[in-house]
């Protein structure tokens, strides 16, 4: 009897391990795509490195409101986007290393930050990027906890993939059941998009040679917008119930007044959080990155007064920057007085008419910052 147990439990440990490995190997030696995880991107642009001098790299922000097929035009250059959901200060600092390992020396960074990068937004650092057990030390120094690298550290284990792939499975299999049946009419917001309508839009984003995929999406049962995923690595949300937004917005912005306690005087960073911005920043100048610092800002709904959005701007603009410019690097930012909530699709994300606007007036601040570096200037 006991011989037959030990082979089932050595049958079951190495599957165990055969599909660990799959996983793993899909998630990191995957193929490489600029419309995929991260991973897939940093691959992808490894390939065709030679092609940019320029990259985007950052958080969500950076994701939806850096697009090359705007900026490029503009700036004259040759850009991708290296940003993604999720991939806050902690990830960022694993991929700034990965980065400077990989791009041609010339090559420009534009590396977007706001107040938001410098609070944890949860307990453990998400697997936007894998840290790498032989970074453990470096997050440790920085002040991490090891059981904030945990599930990162699991869900790019080679032998705990599974483990940390099954929290996502379940969220895309609830997601695909909650989508509805689209029928003879389609509501959409404040009001009906007939299916004609929406699939002359969908045709004509389809049509765009830059289009990598698409993605119909749905809220209360309603479709709102289509997530475009291009392949220079950006990400488009084409609202198509502008109505339906703006009405989330002001609800938003009522649940934070609900909750507001008091006025912000000071804004403080958390410790490890502005440790690692730190430890990026002498990174770059360590290896004579060409860096700019671009700062970016929410929704003007979420300051909720005027006294607190200029709370965080002082910090953005007095502490941030401050260390920025003394090691060398120029810091960047726009009049975000200028874009309104219209502009983003929630609260700090830009959708299409706000992508449009944000193109302009940061092409605006980077010109000169690459005429400097180029000595054109």
């Amino acid at each position: 009897m006991r011989p037959l147990i030990l082979r089932y439990l050595a049958g079951f440990a190495a599957g165990w391990l055969l599909i660990n490995l799959g996983l793993f190997l899909i998630k990191t030696d995957g193929p490489p795509s600029p419309t995929g995880s991260l991973v897939q991107k940093m691959s992808a642009y490894e390939l065709d490195r030679s092609r940019f001098d320029m990259v985007f790299v950052g958080d969500s922000r950076t994701y939806c409101a850096m697009h090359p097929d705007l900026l490029d035009p503009l700036l004259g250059v040759r850009s991708t986007n290296l940003a993604h959901w999720a991939n806050w200060l902690p990830t960022q600092y694993a991929q700034f290393q990965d980065l400077i390992e990989t791009m041609p020396p010339t090559t420009t960074v534009v590396w977007s930050v706001g107040h938001q990068n410098f609070q944890p937004v949860a307990e453990r650092i998400h697997a936007a990027y894998p840290v790498c057990l032989a970074r453990i030390p470096q997050y440790l120094s920085l002040g991490y906890s090891l059981d904030s690298l945990k599930d990162n550290l699991v869900f790019f284990g080679p032998s705990t993939t599974v483990l940390g792939w099954m929290p996502r499975l379940r969220e895309r299999v609830d997601h695909a059941l909650e989508r509805p049946v689209l029928d003879t009419a389609v509501e959409a917001g404040a009001g009906t998009l007939r299916p004609d309508g929406l699939s002359d839009i969908m045709k004509r984003l389809r049509d765009d040679p830059g289009t990598g995929s698409l993605e119909l999406l749905f809220d209360d049962g309603s479709v709102t917008s289509v997530a475009v995923s291009k392949t220079n690595g950006a990400y488009e949300r084409v609202e198509l119930a502008p109505g339906y937004f703006r009405e989330k917005q002001r609800e938003n912005a009522r649940s934070l007044k609900d909750g507001q306690e008091g006025g912000l005087d000071e804004f403080l960073p958390a410790d490890e959080y502005w440790n690692t911005f730190l430890a990026i920043l002498d990174l770059c100048r360590a290896h004579d990155v060409r860096l700019v610092v671009n700062e970016v800002e929410e929704a003007p709904y979420v300051y909720l007064t005027t006294e607190r959005q200029e709370a965080l701007r002082r910090f953005m603009r007095e502490t941030v920057e401050r260390e920025v410019t003394a090691r060398g690097f120029p810091y960047v930012r726009v009049d975000f007085d200028l874009l309104s909530d219209a502009d983003y699709f929630d609260f700090n994300h830009l959708n299409q008419s706000g992508i449009r606007k944000y193109s302009r007036l940061l092409a605006d601040r980077l010109r000169p910052v690459l005429s400097r570096s180029d000595g054109t200037d």
